[in-house]
């Protein structure tokens, strides 16, 4: 294009006769009035002959002022070095291309130009001249070092970030790696580089990471994921891998950013508590929490593929003898043999399980008949004959079982414990050494179970319930903070019944629902007396039953009782207990957050005796947890049990959770939790359940 206008000028100007001279110029101005680029002719001294501008907004000065100046006049020197050199290049070549300069402008500031040179045929013997095409790229100069510095800066986050960050292309060859991933991978950048994952040498984990990046590539999704890697010297990491598709100027991706978060930390502390949680300290088994829950799962699976199933109680026979007179090491030593012992005598995906002390736990799934326990149970009481070495000496201790059988003896998992657990102590009371299968007739439960039902049909029409409240207290100031409410059935026959033995039947049988409105509306009705007398206010804990939260209407209900008692949310703490969280997360998230935003406080009940990932306690809107009594009546005697309590205790002050300690009884339970950071206490040794007129008279008003 510039060729063709320096052509058509030159001939303008050498071939023109005098009588169409002014037309020619005209016919310039006239173009170069429609382009925004400014035109310039130049004699070799650099002045200006001929200026061909829009407006004279776009030049330094007047035109006119401008005619006979030289251009260099008011430069700096680099940028009249530059004119200089284009100058010279078109005078030797015809044209010069590409040249940049920084022109002061009248304002003060300064602009960038890009000039194209050409020399102007002149008749021979004549000095030559140039015409100059200058271009103003001041707003591109700008917008360019936009970019350079936007540039840089992202590259400086990149390079110093301490996340891992690659780049993939759509074949899944790594095409950029940032200094941490390199730093922490064997052979460094090299390694990686135009390489898929799962070519990397000494990473055979990386068919899994190209296998996510293919997934991405193909569905433009992004991916979020946790990836166990092997680093250099055969380092292990965990990293929080998240996968973000990366589009063209087509909409289609192109390749993918693949930003690594190490959290080998915080992946090694929740397999250490995991391990805390669901396995015994002393001989590694699994513990009660764990065993019960794969039992629950046992039993889901063998109804549906309708398999029998096993669970035997073991204990063992006059431990206690050895643990006095030879000691507690002595002791433990003998449990981590019978451990060793027991799980010998099991196939590998049966489950042996320590439920405490020399109590043990066994899970049989898929076996053909009940004989074929017998042979396990046989099997584990000839192995007992043999002698334990402890403390340099042999001693002989054998073991009692009970045996259950899933579905003969029961349906359900604690049904099944319990029955086992009862035919052990059978085979104790026979003399030991023995085993023993479940032998009550399940009419005897269903017929107590109907007798039950129909009491509870009488008690909810004739209100036999009543509310008893055990106080909870700060342990920063010993002073009562609220309370719990606790259902009790006033039974007739059987005085105060504890809801442990009803509840299940009222769920099962419907009245779950009634008991629970009216739970609701004494509790509500009760903390607006307490919270609108003056002095302190008293929080109420209400354990919500699982039928009414799973229910449809369970906000409703909630809403309803408030608007008849006029009680505030800010005075009632919801207790709900783990499996409900996990049953279904997502209609447990939705009611909590709907619990929250009217004003409710939420607790955890029972915490620690679930079997779940500890990822809710941050998804959903949890303030309170309330540590299940069987890990507070082992501190200090159970060394897993009381560092089990720290983590919990630790793990809450970290989410900025509040802690209540349920079942506290001794000085030594209440020291240590003081100790710990445990706010909140309540139990037997700071006050037993109590009916309302009680709890006001003797604790309200002490």
């Amino acid at each position: 294009m510039w060729r063709r206008i320096r052509t058509w000028l030159s001939l303008l100007f050498c071939r023109e006769s005098l009588q169409r001279k002014d037309e020619s110029h005209a016919l310039m101005n006239s173009l170069f009035h429609a382009i925004p680029d400014l035109l310039f002719e130049l004699d070799a001294d650099g002045v200006f002959l001929n200026i061909w501008a829009q407006s004279d907004q776009f030049l330094p000065t007047k035109k006119s002022e401008m005619i006979g100046q030289s251009i260099y006049d008011g430069l700096a020197p680099g940028a009249e070095a530059s004119i200089r050199k284009a100058l010279n290049e078109a005078l030797d070549h015809g044209s010069s291309f590409g040249c940049t300069v920084c022109i002061p402008a009248p304002n003060g500031t300064c602009r960038w130009f890009e000039l194209s040179t050409s020399r102007m045929k002149q008749e021979e013997g004549q000095r030559p001249h140039f015409l100059l095409l200058s271009r103003d790229i001041t707003d591109h100069k700008k917008l360019e070092n936009e970019l350079r510095k936007r540039e840089q800066e992202f590259r400086t986050l990149v390079e110093n970030s301490p996340d891992t960050i690659a780049r993939y292309d759509r074949q899944c060859r790594c095409r950029y790696v940032n200094p941490a991933l390199a730093k922490k991978t064997e052979g460094g950048a090299s390694a990686l580089l135009d390489r898929t994952p799962s070519q990397v040498p000494g990473m055979p984990q990386g068919i899994e990471l190209e296998n996510h990046i293919r997934r991405v590539l193909e569905t433009a999704q992004e991916s979020e994921f946790e990836f166990l890697w092997s680093g250099k010297d055969g380092e292990e990491f965990t990293s929080l891998i998240r996968l973000t598709p990366e589009y063209g100027a087509d909409n289609g991706v192109i390749s993918v950013l693949a930003v690594g978060r190490d959290i080998s930390e915080l992946s090694r502390y929740r397999r250490k508590v995991q391990q805390m949680a669901f396995f015994d300290d002393l001989t590694s088994l699994p513990n009660r929490a764990l065993f019960y829950d794969r039992l629950k799962q046992l039993i889901a699976d063998s109804a549906y593929h309708q398999n029998l199933a096993g669970v035997m109680m073991i204990d063992l026979d006059r431990f206690k003898e050895v643990n006095d007179s030879l000691g507690h090491p002595a002791g433990d030593a003998l449990l981590r043999e019978a451990a060793v012992r027991l799980s010998a005598c099991v196939r590998d995906y049966d489950t042996v399980a320590r439920f405490g002390g020399d109590e043990f736990a066994i899970l049989l799934p898929e076996i053909r008949s009940g004989k074929d326990i017998g042979t396990v149970a046989a099997k584990i009481l000839a192995g007992f004959k043999q002698p334990f070495r402890v403390a340099g000496r042999d001693v002989f201790v054998s073991a009692s079982i009970g045996i259950a059988v899933f579905p003969d003896d029961a349906r359900v998992a604690d049904d099944l414990i319990k029955q086992a657990d009862s035919a052990m102590y059978l085979a104790k009371r026979s003399g030991r050494n023995e085993f023993r299968f479940y032998s009550r007739e399940l009419t005897i439960l269903a017929s107590e179970r109907l007798t039950m039902a129909s009491d509870l049909r009488r008690a909810v029409n004739n209100r036999e319930f009543e509310l008893h409240y055990q106080p909870q207290i700060c342990t920063l100031t010993d002073s009562i903070i609220g309370c719990e409410a606790l259902l009790r059935w006033n039974h007739p026959e059987k005085a105060l019944v504890s809801p442990g033995s009803f509840i299940g039947i009222a769920e099962d049988s419907g009245f779950i629902t009634d008991i629970s409105e009216w739970v609701l509306l004494t509790a509500f009705r009760d903390a607006v007396s307490w919270n609108t007398r003056g002095g302190h206010s008293h929080k109420i804990a209400i354990n919500l039953s699982a039928r009414l939260f799973q229910s449809k209407n369970f906000l409703d209900t909630v809403r309803a009782a408030l608007s008849r008692t006029r009680c505030r949310p800010d005075w009632i703490e919801l207790e709900i207990t783990e499996s409900l969280l996990l049953d279904d997360g997502e209609l447990a998230l939705q009611h909590l957050a709907d619990l929250h935003r009217l004003g409710f406080a939420i607790a955890i009940d029972d915490f620690g005796t679930g079997y779940s990932a500890l990822s809710y306690l941050a998804r959903f809107p949890v303030d309170t947890l309330k540590i299940d009594r069987s890990f507070i009546q082992n501190i200090g005697m159970d060394r897993s049990s009381s560092e089990l309590v720290k983590a919990m205790l630790s793990l809450a002050r970290t989410l900025n959770i509040v802690v209540v300690a349920e079942g506290v009884e001794t000085t030594e339970q209440l020291s240590f939790l003081k100790e710990y950071g445990c706010q909140i206490v309540q139990g037997y040794l700071l006050g037993r359940p109590v009916a309302r007129a009680d709890f006001e008279s003797t604790i309200l008003h002490a």
